[in-house]
């Protein structure tokens, strides 16, 4: 039991010398009470998380509190904190854990500054805060306890306490026995921090904890010398510790000044940390400790290179005294004692200590030329990838010069490995060929994605070309003998990964012509490929998607011109291999098909190519001369192919993809009149629009609709029905992406007005023609009966209805700002011309400009099903029939057949409502209220929900007493 001492609890006469809760926040006030209240049962852990991220966050961040605040709760806090130790004192049963976290955070926070620690531990805050938190074991704790004490160590009087109070050997201990990731973490930090702080003017007190850390170490080998039996608890003790000493000492990797004094020199030569290590690895038997001993050789080797090289302008790799060679030979070693993914784990984490090192590292020399580590370590991470290849193609593929590309980028390769490197290769070839896996190629493969990120652009592009030239020999080889293809059929895994590295490379690195000529070859490969050979999908999948990737990069117009006639290239067939994708029986290569097709058609003529170029062709220019995409995408018939599958495919996705690539397809006149002369277009996105269930789909054909309209012309008899159908996407439409994407066709519609009325780029001209092709002036009287015109025009078509109800919508924020940018513009030039009510109703009935008539009331919207030609198919009849089929048929492979027609999209027919029109009047009532800050009141309500204020409201109501009558809510 506790029992709450009144004196304990927060009141505004609390100990201080300033009364700071009179200004505190009352509801902080009350929170802070309510939260340490014994009888305060959390609900919500997230609530005091939230909480404590209020009171800290920097003033400048959205509903953070004022300066002026914090300051006043920065003062208030440490008197909360004093009141709420001693209240929990005197508990016997250990406090809430949530509340203790709080509790630490808070500590740790109001800590930083050093004047509030002294102040609070004179009178022994923190000396009985500990005790408390002794009494609750969890790893949250913990954490916040070690993160506290780590703000302590920044301050001499705190780090001085920890000192005198021996606090440093609980907090060590509590590292190094746990195997919590987080404890770990924090642990180490602090335990770094606390021996950084410490060794200039206490090298007796460094001593004592590296000799504390090291007691595993001493006791362990000193067992495995003796040839005694070390138990598996030992061994893990053990190989806790070196994982602890290896995250402390890299941490320091970055930091070392390369004094003698500094940790790094007490552990290596102190207490002879790396002898310790070589001594550890010779007698381990046992694979996690010799890894994590290898693991630390490492990073103290690097350290001593470090020390060794410290500002010499360039070494050699000849060098006999370089420590990287100890490296060297423990890679010699790993790989016949290790598993092969901690063996990469050792390549991937000399990575990590090198690039730590690297900023003040000498150049080096490798015969003569510039050569980095990277490349060395990359080109011993590729060995397991070439014995993929030599293992069923033999050795000659690497010593066959049949051409000058491969010639020069193998005289390219060995000037930038040195001898040591070339050593490793010897001793790794042999061990991976007799202990062959396709596993261990893909485990490589997956190492160089994760070391990536550590790679400068020439390593990148080397590793680009490696993959390169071994896909080149792979497909030679295997086209001459398919069996060969067999293994790679079983193991599909390798290949599929092998292309994914080398998109993803391209991509990574921006991988050009100019740093590699292989790229030109990249599309002939992905030929070969998909022509001669069948895969499973995703090797197919991956192998479209870099044919993509080269398309979008390397085929310019520029080179397309220059191949387009040319037999040999992969341009003139790899069309016809891509029509038969589409048509592939797996949805994600008929996905991928439809997106490589995209890229054809983007790339056709983008407007960035055109303004690239635009020294050299105006835009109908640059059209003219690009016709090689054009003419392989008309031959092979792929705008009808891509419009049937919009609507014909099983596949949400691909359905999707395909109307985005109608989206490029149709900005294209030639493309466009062979789609009209096949197809009726627009009676399909009419079906899509009323009929497709796919919410993602219905988007993407409001996409293609204002497409159509900005770059072509909707026949004038269909625009009604157009009208009706994207009036009703934006109004009733269940998903927020259909209506954004419908909105921006109708803000498509008013630029199309404007431009009508004389608009040019956003702006009225002084002069412009009328239809006579007579001189008109455009003084302001003019511009707005013009404006009233088109006001009246958008009226008619349900325009200004549909935003409207968008900027009135309190659902979806992201609709009501596309709205309020779609209309922005056009209202800001209805206030600038003085277009008002009384325009409006003076210009109305005299003028020739109105289109339909005028109309000042909401008529009431009626239901509708369009008249489209075609009717959604009966699901009853549809599943009748395929019952009759299967009873029907007699063999069962035939049923196959049955079953793959259900493949096709389901599909509804929704009633469309008519759209609304709405007055002019009613429109500029809204445009004369403020539209952006309409939208900035909404914005900022749905900021509000996450204020700190909603936030004390909240948790008041959350954590009621237990004794609350439950009847009582009104």
């Amino acid at each position: 039991m506790c029992t709450i001492d009144q004196a304990s609890t927060i009141s505004p006469t609390a100990t201080g010398s300033v009364n700071e809760a009179n200004i505190v926040n009352p509801k902080l006030l009350k929170v802070l009470q309510k939260v340490v209240h014994p009888k305060c049962k959390l609900h919500n852990d997230d609530y005091l998380n939230l909480l404590f991220n209020h009171l800290t966050q920097p003033p400048n961040l959205p509903n953070s509190l004022s300066v002026e605040e914090q300051k006043s709760i920065m003062l208030f806090l440490p008197v909360w904190l004093k009141s709420t130790v001693a209240q929990f004192e005197k508990c016997k049963d250990p406090p809430n854990p949530q509340v203790l976290y709080f509790i630490l955070n808070v500590s740790r926070h109001i800590s930083s500054n050093e004047q509030t620690f002294v102040t609070l531990n004179s009178e022994d805050v923190f000396e009985k805060l500990i005790e408390i938190v002794k009494r609750v074991s969890k790893p949250s704790i913990s954490v916040a306890l070690i993160q506290l004490i780590s703000v302590i160590v920044d301050h001499k009087s705190g780090l001085q306490w920890i000192i005198s109070t021996n606090h440093w050997k609980f907090y060590v201990d509590l590292v190094l026995s746990n195997e919590t990731v987080y404890i770990l973490k924090e642990g180490n930090s602090f335990i770094t921090k606390l021996l950084v702080k410490s060794v200039a003017f206490n090298s007796t007190f460094c001593d004592n904890v590296i000799n504390t850390i090291l007691t595993p170490l001493e006791f362990v080998t000193r067992k495995l010398t003796d040839k005694e039996d070390v138990s598996g608890n030992d061994f893990k003790w053990l190989v806790s510790t070196l994982q602890n000493l290896n995250t402390l000492l890299v941490g320091l990797l970055n930091d070392s000044k390369c004094t003698e004094n500094d940790i790094y020199s007490l552990f290596v030569d102190k207490f002879k940390l790396t002898s310790r290590m070589k001594e550890l690895i010779s007698l381990s038997q046992n694979n996690d400790l010799t890894f994590h001993a290898m693991k630390l050789f490492i990073t103290l080797r690097y350290h001593q290179m470090k020390v060794r090289f410290f500002d010499i302008p360039f070494i050699s790799a000849d060098s006999q005294d370089n420590p990287l060679y100890d490296v060297y030979d423990i890679y010699c070693q790993a790989v016949s004692m290790l598993p092969a993914v901690q063996t990469f784990h050792l390549l991937n984490w000399s990575f990590t200590c090198w690039v730590k090192i690297k900023s003040s590292m000498p150049m080096c020399l490798i015969k003569g030329h510039q050569g980095s580590l990277e490349d060395q370590i990359l080109m011993i991470q590729y060995i397991p990838i070439f014995t993929v290849f030599i293992k069923f193609f033999g050795i000659k593929i690497y010593t066959e010069e049949n051409d000058d590309l491969r010639v020069h980028f193998c005289n390219k390769y060995y000037r930038r490995i040195c001898p040591r490197t070339v050593g490793v290769k010897y001793k790794w070839l042999p061990y991976f060929l007799d202990n062959f896996s396709f596993a261990n190629g893909v485990l490589a493969l997956k190492f160089v994605l994760h070391s990536k990120k550590l790679f400068p652009k020439d390593t990148g592009i080397l590793a680009f070309q490696i993959l390169f030239s071994l896909l080149h020999d792979f497909l030679v080889f295997v086209k001459e003998n398919r069996e060969l293809q067999l293994p790679f059929l079983k193991e599909p895994e390798y290949i599929a990964l092998h292309l994914n590295v080398m998109e993803i490379l391209i991509e990574e690195f921006d991988v050009t012509w100019k740093d590699s000529v292989e790229t030109l070859w990249v599309m002939l490969q992905m030929r070969d490929l998909l022509s001669d050979f069948v895969w499973p999908t995703k090797i197919v999948v991956n192998a479209l998607k870099l044919a993509k990737k080269t398309v979008s990069k390397y085929l310019t117009f520029q080179m397309a011109l220059l191949i387009d006639d040319n037999q040999s290239t992969a341009l003139c067939d790899f069309p016809i291999l891509l029509k038969a994708k589409l048509h592939d029986g797996a949805w994600e290569i008929r996905d991928s098909s439809v997106e490589l097709v995209t890229q054809f058609a983007i790339s056709n003529c983008t407007s960035s190519d055109v303004a690239w170029h635009s020294e050299y062709f105006s835009r109908s220019t640059a059209k003219l001369q690009f016709e090689s995409f054009k003419k392989a995408m008309l031959e092979n018939d792929f705008p009808r192919h891509i419009l049937d599958m919009s609507t014909g495919d099983g596949s949400p996705y691909v359905r999707s993809s395909a109307l985005k690539c109608l989206q490029e397809i149709v900005k294209d006149e030639t493309f466009w009149s062979n789609i009209v002369e096949q197809s009726d277009i627009f009676t399909i996105l009419l079906r899509i629009l009323q009929m497709e269930t796919e919410g993602m789909v219905r988007s993407e054909a409001a996409n293609l609709v204002g497409s159509i309209f900005e770059h072509q012309q909707i026949p004038d008899e269909l625009l009604g029905k157009f009208y009706n159908a994207m009036s009703h996407a934006v109004v009733s439409d269940l998903h927020w992406e259909v209506r954004v994407s419908a909105l921006k066709f109708w803000e498509l519609v008013v630029d199309d007005r404007l431009t009508q009325q004389g608009m040019i780029d956003g702006s009225f001209p002084s002069v412009t023609f009328s239809v006579q092709k007579k001189i008109v002036t455009l003084n302001p009287a003019e511009i707005r009966k013009r404006l009233i015109a088109v006001l009246l025009e958008l009226s008619e078509m349900g325009c200004l209805y549909v935003f409207y109800e968008a900027l009135r919508d309190d659902c979806d924020l992201e609709v009501a700002k596309c709205a309020t940018r779609a209309v922005a513009n056009f209202a800001d030039l209805l206030k600038q011309y003085e277009v008002t009510e009384r325009a409006v109703e003076e210009f109305a009935p005299s003028s020739p400009l109105v289109v339909g008539k005028r109309i000042d009331e909401f008529p009431v919207g009626k239901e509708t099903t369009m008249d489209l030609g075609f009717c959604s198919p009966s699901q009853s009849s549809y599943s009748e029939c395929i019952m009759d089929e299967i009873l029907d048929t007699r063999d069962l492979n035939l049923l196959e057949s049955v079953l793959n027609s259900l493949d096709t999209p389901v599909m509804e027919n929704v009633q469309f409502k008519e759209r609304v029109v709405l007055s002019p009047i009613k429109f500029l009532d809204l445009v004369y209220g403020d539209l952006r800050s309409n939208l900035e009141d909404k914005t900022k309500a749905i900021r509000n929900l996450d204020s700190f204020q909603s936030l004390l409201d909240d948790i008041l109501k959350e954590y009621e007493p237990d004794d609350r009558n439950a009847m009582d809510c009104y």
